[in-house]
């Protein structure tokens, strides 16, 4: 990737002779898409001409970064990172905040590995890279979104003591502004961006690197005064782990994730409660192509301590990645098995294909063209992911049963 390099002096505003310069380096990717949408009506009795057909501009992960490294010695390194999401329109989403993406501060050492603190994709969600080797682009929404995670979501760990809440104003926090101060990020969701978390990445032994991440749990509420609102006893917590090991034409991961108390109600009622996700994924080439095989298991806590209920969803994926020139065809399937007690959107089974053909127009420039098709049954409201055109633009959401299919036209451009 080009990239330019800027002196910024970090004395002030105004020129001093001799002043220490910081060496900042920009980049980031123009990537958006143009998409033809269409879903079925509804499963409910409800929905009965609910289906529709759409189309709209997708930016997937399209991003500016300013990153600045500083050399300590002794084999450790100093660095920060700002990563901003652009957007194709105006916007008050939280991912497109001046650093509503991967932003934090580290340590590199070449002995004991990385300690970094800040905004940032779970270990859990750092893995996929691995194992969708057949999305267009390497975008994740396109065949693991629907079924791998169940769903994507950034922001603090879920707390019932207070919500916050987008207007077209921006932010407005309630119920109190003091023990949620950030954007609360989906409960069930495991493909993370963890805000307030501190992560250890191992150096690369023959390969293999071991990840870590702790969220800090700064929404712990205790008080069992009203303020704004019932408030209950809520400590939230997050850990998360990964192994990525790759080699010369071949790679594998395992990932771990846990999450305490997140299916808690203000009522207070619910379990003890522990959510968790696993997953194997790797990929192989053996020259005309690149196959990978994923399998993930996720199991959520819900109910009371008197009627505790689960849910379990058992995923799996198939990935084909084949060279053409300067270009590649490329396909990713996904099932999900459902089994237990309903969650919104997750407690049905499902399964995703897609299809594309992409096509490097240059080192930084690339086209492609992608079809997918999402089935599901009725319990199922899964959607492509966060970025993707909705059903019904004002919840974000798709209907229980509809089986959204797309075709799209998109252009990378880094720099």
């Amino acid at each position: 990737m080009q990239r330019k390099l800027i002196a910024l002096a970090v004395a002030g505003a105004f020129a001093v002779p001799g002043a220490a310069l910081a060496q900042v380096t920009i980049s980031g990717a123009f990537r958006f898409s143009v998409d033809a949408v269409k879903w079925n009506d509804g499963t409910a009795a409800t929905t009965a001409g609910s289906g529709v057909s759409k189309w709209g501009m997708t930016g997937h992960s399209a991003n500016i970064k300013f990153q600045s490294r500083e050399s300590l010695g002794g084999g450790l390194t100093a660095w920060g990172v700002l990563e901003s999401g652009l957007a194709s329109g105006r916007t008050n989403a939280g991912n497109f905040a001046f650093n509503g993406r991967n932003s934090g501060v580290g340590l590199d050492s070449t002995s004991w590995g990385t300690v970094m603190f800040g905004l940032w994709d779970s270990p859990y969600k750092q893995l996929d890279g691995v194992w969708s080797i057949g999305t267009p682009a390497a975008y994740s929404y396109s065949a693991t979104a629907p079924i791998f995670g169940a769903g994507d979501s950034t922001g603090s760990m879920p707390n019932p003591n207070c919500s916050t809440n987008e207007s077209a104003a921006g932010y407005t926090i309630t119920s109190p502004a003091s023990v949620c101060p950030y954007s609360a990020a989906s409960a069930t969701a495991f493909q993370r961006r963890l805000s307030n978390v501190v992560q250890w990445w191992s150096p690369v032994w023959s390969g293999a690197q071991v990840l870590f991440a702790v969220q800090t749990n700064g929404t712990k509420a205790n008080s069992t005064a009203p303020v704004g609102g019932t408030i209950v006893k809520a400590d939230p917590g997050l850990w998360s782990t990964g192994l990525r090991w790759t080699g010369r034409n071949w790679g594998f991961i395992a990932g771990y994730e846990q999450h305490k108390n997140f299916n808690l109600n203000a009522a207070g009622t619910n379990r003890d409660s522990k959510d968790k996700g696993f997953k194997l994924g790797g990929n192989y080439n053996f020259g005309p192509a690149t196959v990978s095989l994923a399998y993930e298991a996720l199991k959520w806590e819900f109910g009371t301590p008197a009627v505790p209920t689960d849910l379990k969803n058992r995923n799996w994926s198939v990935g084909l990645a084949v060279p053409m020139g300067n270009g590649a065809i490329k396909s990713q399937w996904a099932r999900s098995k459902a089994s237990g007690s309903a969650a919104a959107g997750t407690n049905g089974d499902a399964s995703m294909f897609n299809l594309s053909y992409e096509y490097n127009m240059s080192k930084r420039t690339l086209v492609y063209v992608a079809y997918a098709k999402l089935r599901q049954e009725s319990a199922s409201a899964r959607q492509f992911g966060t970025n993707v055109e909705a059903q019904n633009p004002a919840s974000g959401a798709n209907l229980a049963g509809s089986d959204p299919r797309y075709i799209s036209f998109g252009i990378n451009h880094n720099f």
